[in-house]
């Protein structure tokens, strides 16, 4: 039964290929190949898609959602891999863990590298490598991967008269430094010399290891390591006690502050956000006995079960040259091309180094060595904290228990004979800032109460009292319309923060209602969208796969064709258009394909394409909504947030509203499911609701900014749709409003950032009432191609009147009576 779902959601995903939801015709002697992304990448495989298949015509590629593979087919004993491996010929993954069986469920690209000389020579990168190769079989193509680096502040090394990390250090290297650089305050730690975000992972690469597996952890050289971490907190306080879970929890935070520590653990695609926050460099991590820099690979992988392994090849080796769809782009795996051309030297010498030497370290490795290194830091036993972890291979357990630095099987944490002070200088203490943070009435002061108390944990320098919407306030929560009429009493906020750091955590879209002379004066917190709503029952009963963020304007049609059944009692139906058979004509059309702009913005609604997806629309409203009841004006159009009695009795399939409508209308109905807007030629945009600002009378707008940003990234504080993109896959959040709503918002926001303002001149509404107003005729009678003609005869006019000088002096009010006038003239 699991199989056949799984069968069935996959014909279902296969069509929605760079053409359309329908599989192009293809030739006898044409390879299909399917091949699976995740649903965030679809539009940067649709584009390479284009581009391979000019070149290979003879090779046809149907894309698959690796979401819904992994979803819905039966499980493996390959695990994930074996899965998408059952389901299509090709695939973008991380690499398999080390423990799988590959044979026999992924292709050996062994022979196909070796002809094209890939593999082995010097075409890729040796560490990323390893992550596919068994034996003599290479079972993965690498394409990109994620490096775990040191970053540091050059600042605060000259500062303490030291040179920089480079490569080669060692670990006593880090440690002094990190001592040098530490400064503190009466017994306050004001800045750490090492910030270690996932000690884990650098305990086990300063613990060595040949790289070639997981398991090839040396025991005492752990050892070793976990009492150097316990001198480098507990004696010398260079670095934050992650034992504590207070402590644990708002390391982040140390990050946010204005200035950063001296040194600090992240990831290779940080590397942009740390240079224009703090100016940082980066170096790889010290050089244990061998070099182990911890890296994560992603590649492309066939499966062994594919009818056409050659032409597989040719479209994974084009894929490998491609740069990354990821929102966070990774290291290219290849040793040349335009990415590294586009590096400065020393970041490009470090990932070059990274990629070269890397090494995998998966959860079975640095879960426990973490949890090895917190019961040290609490002073737990040493031969306990060891006992039973990976490192144990068939070598056999080593004997720790007679380690020097211990004292009765506890770690004593002893100064080592390092060049580095005792004393750590001191600085001047800084007294705490109190902000008032302003609520609009009606909302909930205990919410933001509980905020600003664990932000005191995170910033003991501010101090945040909440009030009401009446009282004086420093900053504030309000609806996005006070950036339009208030600005003169508003503080910008891209003059305290970056353009990019605001522009990384919202979309274009969302930070444009908030921009005005040049300065972004707010920053978004919760924004409404439009999505496409679904009624789980309805496709359950067909037998179909629910929607999913690959489907176009044209699956919606089609889909919801196949819904309707007017024969059964009571009657289904495939699709509600909500507002009237008659509102917003204009975005479906534009949605079907239908050009009604030209490109330098005048209309052009009687365009060929216009025109037919016209016809498909009436098609559509013609064959699947509900029929009003008898002596109704129009009972599909009904205020916001409530459905008509088809649609809440459950049988109607599909229709597009605004989430908060949808929300307010469906609370308590579980068979409603949400998706993303299907895809279509234009989108169109997010109304954001509320938005965060800084009052020009603060004397801190600074302190505002830090709350205010902390605020932007909490759940508790988010309405609807949270406007900033890591908020949006907040575990916390998903929970809150379910899977199906976390998805779809995080595809929309996606596609704003991959797309701009899509939607960009469809936003004139006026322009776009003659299209709803031909609809109107057609569903009368009325050709199309007549209809439309005379809606572009009345909106050309009316262009033309706004582009005129006299245009906006007269306003749109006076061009739309010209229209108007002009229009009835034509018919008398």
């Amino acid at each position: 039964m699991a199989l056949g779902r799984g069968l069935a959601t996959l014909a279902l995903l296969t069509p929605l290929i760079a053409t359309g939801c329908v599989a192009p015709r293809v030739d006898a002697h044409a390879a299909p190949l399917t091949f699976a992304c995740r649903d965030h990448e679809v539009l940067h495989y649709r584009s390479l898609i284009e581009i391979f298949q000019a070149e290979h015509p003879s090779v046809v590629i149907r894309l698959a959602s690796l979401d819904e593979i992994t979803s819905h087919f039966p499980e493996h004993a390959a695990g994930d891999i074996g899965r998408i491996a059952q389901a299509v010929d090709a695939f973008v993954a991380s690499a398999p863990d080390e423990g799988l069986a590959l044979e026999g469920v992924l292709l050996d690209l062994a022979p196909y590298a070796q002809a094209g000389g890939l593999y082995p020579g010097d075409a890729l990168f040796a560490g990323t490598v390893k992550s596919f190769a068994r034996g003599d079989a290479l079972y993965g193509l690498p394409h990109q991967a994620h490096a775990f680096v040191l970053y540091y502040d050059p600042a605060a090394f000259e500062e303490a008269g030291l040179s920089p990390p480079r490569l080669g250090w060692t670990r006593d290297d880090l440690l002094r430094a990190a001592v040098a650089t530490t400064v503190r305050q009466g017994g306050v730690t004001e800045r750490y010399g090492l910030v270690d975000r996932w000690p884990g992972y650098t305990v086990a690469a300063l613990s060595g290891g040949d790289g070639a597996g997981t398991g090839t952890l040396d025991a005492m050289a752990l050892a070793d390591s976990l009492l150097w971490y316990a001198d480098l907190v507990r004696v010398y306080g260079a670095a934050p006690d992650v034992s504590d879970p207070d402590v644990a929890e708002h390391v982040e935070a140390l990050l946010m502050a204005e200035r950063p520590p001296a040194m600090w653990t992240g990831h290779s695609f940080e590397a942009g956000r740390f240079r224009r926050r703090y100016g940082a460099e980066l170096v790889p991590l010290p050089q244990a006995p061998h070099p182990a820099a911890p890296i994560t690979v992603e590649g492309y992988m066939i499966s062994a079960k594919t009818a056409h392994p050659e032409a597989a090849w040719q479209w994974i080796e084009f894929l490998s040259r491609q740069p990354s769809a990821a929102y966070y782009g990774g290291i290219m795996a290849r040793r040349s091309g335009a990415y590294w051309e586009d590096l400065d030297e020393s970041t490009a010498m470090v990932f070059r180094y990274c990629l070269e030497h890397g090494r995998p370290y998966d959860p079975q490795v640095w879960t426990p060595v973490q949890t090895a290194l917190l019961g040290v830091l609490r002073g737990e036993a040493l031969s306990e904290v060891l006992r039973g972890g990976p490192w144990e291979s068939a070598g056999g357990r080593r004997d720790t228990s007679t380690r020097p630095a211990t004292r009765g099987d506890r770690p004593v944490f002893a100064a080592r004979a390092v060049e580095a002070p005792h004393m750590l200088p001191e600085t001047g203490g800084v007294e705490p800032v109190t902000i008032r943070f302003g609520v609009r009435s009606g909302q909930d002061l205990d919410v933001y109460g509980h905020l600003a108390d664990r932000f005191s944990l995170e910033r003991s320098d501010i101090v945040v009292e909440v009030v009401g919407a009446h009282a004086e306030a420093d900053c504030y929560i309000a609806g996005a319309e006070v950036a339009r009429r208030s600005t003169e009493e508003l503080v910008p906020v891209d003059g305290i923060a970056t353009a990019w750091r605001l522009s990384r955590a919202h979309p274009r879209a969302l930070l444009d209602p908030l921009r005005s002379q040049g300065h972004v004066w707010g920053l978004p917190l919760d924004a409404d969208a439009r999505m496409l709503v679904y009624n789980r029952a309805r496709f359950d009963a067909a037998g179909m796969a629910y929607p999913t963020a690959g489907w176009s304007a044209q699956c919606l049609v089609e889909h919801a064709l196949l819904l309707t059944d007017t024969t059964v009692d009571p009657p289904t139906y495939g699709y509600w258009p909500r507002g009237g058979a008659t509102s917003c004509v204009g975005q479906m059309i534009a949605w079907l394909g239908g050009s009604l702009l030209a490109a330098d913005g005048l209309p052009t609604l009687d365009s060929p394409t216009a025109v037919a997806a016209m016809q498909r629309y009436m098609d559509l409203i013609a064959a699947a909504p509900p029929e009003a009841d008898a002596g109704a004006t129009d009972d599909v159009a009904l205020p916001w947030g409530h459905y008509p009695a088809p649609v809440a009795g459950g049988q109607v399939a599909m229709w597009l509203d605004d989430y908060a409508s949808a929300r307010h209308a469906s609370e308590g109905n579980p068979s409603l499911g949400f998706a993303p807007l299907p895809l279509g030629a234009v989108m169109p945009r997010p109304k954001l609701e509320r938005a965060l600002y800084i009052h020009a009378g603060t004397a801190h707008p600074e302190a505002c900014w830090e709350w205010l940003w902390f605020l932007g990234g909490r759940p508790e504080a988010v309405n609807l749709l949270p406007a900033r993109s890591d908020l949006a896959a907040n575990p916390g959040w998903r929970q809150r409003v379910g899977d199906d709503v976390a998805h779809a918002w995080v595809t929309t926001l996606e596609r704003w950032y991959e797309a701009g303002d899509a939607w960009g001149p469809y936003s004139d509404g006026m322009t776009l009432r003659w299209v709803d107003r031909a609809f109107a005729e057609v569903l009368q009678g009325a050709d199309p191609q007549d209809a439309l003609g005379r809606a572009q005869a009345q909106a050309h006019v009316y262009a033309e009147c706004m582009a005129s000088a006299q245009g906006p002096v007269a306003s749109w009010e006076e061009c739309l009576r010209v229209a108007e006038e002009q229009a009835i003239e034509a018919i008398e």
